[in-house]
């Protein structure tokens, strides 16, 4: 990242100028470390993100997700197991390589089982700091030992006290998964926008798709759909059988935000499953996104006539949520005045 390079900047003229630990002739030995350190992580996740592209391409995640749903696998026995997979994986793998890899695994397989995937993401964060902080590949572990001048020994054995309190907090965090047996909808995130007008939005149309971008003024007076979408997304291609059966009514109107993503990619992800939109916006740095409150895709948002959010629905859309939520709130929406 940028603050990575300038953090090499400055201790390169701390340690040639200022403390003299290292001299000119040394630079070009460090640098060709550095670039096989780089190189070694580099060649780790280029295949990892080759995997996952396989993976998702393959539908493999939605493979896995529909056999443990039908072997009646419920959602403890699933964090059981994926608490036990990332702490055996931390003590081989590194924490990038672990994300690249686990995360399309586990995400569709949560999302089915209830699991909000922010739950999903503090527990995978949680087990790879498990993971850094003892042998053999923990780096944060070799890094203090460097900083310390401790041995690898003696400083795991004074670590235990953290890594146990992490993993206190690893079992902490499934206890609080007992709302979903209380029946509380956990995708109706609080949304502070709900009831209040839709941010402005000035998005261009995604090129190559002969359909206008996504401007909020078209908002008044028509009840209107918006869905957050991306191809790299696997619940977004899951979901898409449901929107397109919504736009079939021509009651409201269906509009995307293509978040995050490149056009020729979006053009391939919509040419494969079909376009149910009628306005497509392209947000690739993410910008509006923010703006709208948008946790992660997929996202749909109510608007009324009023050009106000009514409602906001997290994660992929299915039949059942269509038919005991999203549709009761857009008749209320279509039968208030405009």
């Amino acid at each position: 990242t940028e603050a990575a390079a300038v953090s090499a900047v400055y201790a390169f003229v701390i340690a040639v100028f200022v403390y003299r630990d290292m001299s000119l002739k040394d630079v070009p030995k460090v640098l060709l470390g550095s670039a096989n350190m780089s190189a070694m992580i580099l060649y780790i996740i280029t295949n990892a993100v080759l995997f996952s592209f396989l993976m998702a391409n393959e539908n493999i995640p939605q493979q896995i997700a529909n056999w443990i749903t039908s072997v009646g696998i419920d959602w403890i026995v699933f964090l059981l197991v994926v608490n036990v997979l990332l702490l055996v994986a931390g003590n081989f793998m590194e924490a990038s390589s672990i994300v690249l890899i686990m995360a399309p695994i586990l995400f569709p397989v949560a999302v089915k089982l209830g699991i909000h995937p922010v739950h999903l993401g503090i527990l995978m964060v949680v087990n790879m700091e498990v993971g850094m902080c003892h042998p053999p590949v923990g780096l944060n572990l070799y890094v203090a030992s460097g900083i310390a001048k401790m041995g690898i020994t003696e400083l795991t054995i004074a670590v235990w006290p953290w890594l146990l309190t992490m993993l206190v907090f690893l079992g902490l965090a499934g206890l609080f998964l007992m709302q979903l047996l209380s029946g509380r909808d956990i995708s109706a995130v609080p949304s502070a926008l709900i009831g209040q007008p839709a941010p402005t939005t000035h998005l261009p149309a995604v090129e190559g798709i002969n359909l206008p971008g996504l401007d909020s003024s078209a908002f008044a007076g028509r009840v209107t759909l918006l869905n957050v979408f991306a191809s790299w997304c696997v619940p977004c291609r899951d979901e898409h059988p449901v929107l397109m059966a919504l736009a079939q009514d021509n009651r409201y109107a269906l509009v995307a935000m293509n978040y995050k993503d490149k056009p020729e990619n979006a053009r391939r992800f919509l040419g494969d499953v079909g376009n149910p939109f009628q306005a497509i916006g392209s947000d690739e740095a993410g910008r509006t996104a923010i703006d709208w409150g948008v946790y992660g895709v997929p996202e749909t948002f109510l608007i009324g006539k009023d050009g106000r959010i009514a409602y906001k629905h997290v994660g992929p859309l299915t039949p059942d949520t269509v038919r005991t939520r999203i549709l009761p709130e857009l008749e209320k929406a279509l039968a208030a005045p405009g």
